[in-house]
């Protein structure tokens, strides 16, 4: 059975018991290396359990919120994925904790745009020189449209690895690394590379926009379908990412600049200018077109007339019309009763309104004359036969004091005695005072008209 260093140390005999003296001396330097021996084991020891963790503890990673992670063991992906907050894997070279942005990243496309000098990109298309024989290959990009036509656009695609509502899809983490990357890491910022991802991105973009472009026209992209053309590039180019399970999801595509060969912008723009000015008119005609109808007939005219915006929409008065044509009197009354009933709504306005409403005024004053017309005949009819020579002598008072009355009217008094014959002319005073009377009447009318 062996001691250990304690006991032994006990066993040796004290200094001098020797018989001696060197050996004593060299007892002592032994007890002296043993017990330095033992406090330098227990140091190394230390110091490798605190090397030991510090290594362990290398494996710890931050992750950050526009990131997320994987675990690497001897280059293999083990688990699921980390997200945001400390991650932990073996350390290196064991293992690493393999770090992915997962944040919008952006890629410029100007595959399908003209050669630009420093100089002319400062300037507005209209003033860059145009070269001569056309475009020239492998400088200037163009899309070639559905119409035979040529098309420069830049384009700006955004995107990021998908995630859910609940941060990173694991899937398409995973996709996205077996599929497209090719697990380079970034030795500034510990992330995956990601420019592999931006080539895959690139390219897909361009087959979508080649694609989108020859079943178009060149005047359904410049210079107004801009938006329409990102929408479709943008579908097309997420269907061929989710072929390939490349776990990428575009957020938007942009076209911040477009146009025609430079030889062509003249053209294009007198065309443009052409077109809007047509359009402008169309629409003040067509804003006349409703003012007038409106003023006509208030809100109730496309019932009578037709919707000119909506095609096929035929009015109660081209039916009434047509119906009429075919000596179709039953429909005829039908349509004719529902114009009438609309004119009389509420819901038209307008110059049909005033006339309506005149028509109903006049024929209810027409009505009350009438009416008192026939009462006062009746009053009159019961006094004749009560009274007839005196109700004659009464009416014919009645008929010369409204002769004579009459300011127009001059007047010559004759005595009844005797026979008298005149001849003279119309007294001037008489005439004149006649015609200022009748002036002066139609002037007071005139202005009552003009006040209404």
């Amino acid at each position: 059975m062996q001691n250990n260093p304690e006991q032994q140390e006990e066993n040796i005999p004290p200094q001098g018991s020797q018989g001696a003296g060197g050996t004593g001396v060299m007892d002592t330097a032994n007890r002296a290396l043993a017990k330095a021996l033992r406090q330098s084991f227990r140091l190394l020891s230390f110091v490798m359990i605190i090397v030991v963790i510090a290594f362990i503890l290398t494996g710890l990673t931050q992750i950050h919120p526009d990131q997320c992670g994987v675990r690497l063991l001897f280059g293999r992906i083990q688990g699921g994925i980390l997200k945001e907050g400390l991650g932990w894997s073996a350390p290196e070279p064991i293992g690493r904790v393999l770090k992915i942005p997962i944040g919008q990243r952006q890629v410029s496309i100007d595959d399908f745009w003209i050669y630009e000098t420093p100089e002319e990109a400062t300037k507005p298309l209209r003033q860059h020189r145009i070269p001569r024989g056309g475009l020239r290959p492998g400088w200037d990009g163009a899309l070639l449209t559905g119409d035979r036509g040529l098309i420069h656009l830049k384009l700006i695609c955004r995107y990021s690895i998908f995630s859910g509502p609940e941060g990173p899809d694991t899937t398409a983490v995973m996709n996205f690394i077996h599929n497209i990357s090719k697990l380079e890491i970034d030795p500034r910022t510990g992330e995956l590379k990601m420019d592999d991802a931006d080539e895959v991105v690139r390219s897909t973009v361009c087959e979508a926009a080649i694609r989108a472009a020859a079943v178009r026209t060149v005047e359904s992209i410049y210079p107004t379908g801009q938006k329409d053309f990102a929408q479709a590039v943008q579908e097309i180019a997420q269907r061929r990412l989710n072929e390939i399970k490349s776990g990428l999801r575009i957020e938007r595509i942009e076209v911040p600049a477009t146009t025609v060969p430079l030889a062509a912008i003249a053209a294009f723009d007198a065309v443009s200018t052409a077109s809007a000015e047509r359009d402008r008119l169309i629409n003040q005609a067509k804003g006349k077109r409703n003012n007038i109808l409106s003023e006509a007939a208030g809100g109730s005219w496309k019932e009578l007339v037709g919707d000119p915006d909506r095609p096929g929409s035929v009015g109660l008065l081209t039916l009434y019309a047509q119906v009429r044509e075919r000596h179709d009197k039953i429909q005829a009354e039908k349509y004719l009763r529902e114009i009438y009933r609309i004119l009389v709504s509420d819901k038209t306005g307008g110059k049909a309104a005033e006339i309506i409403n005149e028509a109903r005024a006049y024929s209810a004053t027409i009505r009350q004359r009438v009416a008192a017309r026939a009462d006062r005949f009746r009053q009159l009819v019961d006094k004749f036969n009560a009274t007839p020579e005196l109700m004659l002598q009464r009416l014919w008072a009645n008929v010369k004091q409204e002769i004579l009355s009459q300011p127009t009217n001059e007047k010559f008094y004759l005595t009844p005695a005797q026979k008298t014959i005149l001849r003279i002319n119309q007294d001037p005073n008489v005439r004149r005072k006649i015609l200022e009377s009748i002036y002066k009447a139609k002037k007071e009318k005139q202005k009552s008209e003009s006040g209404k």
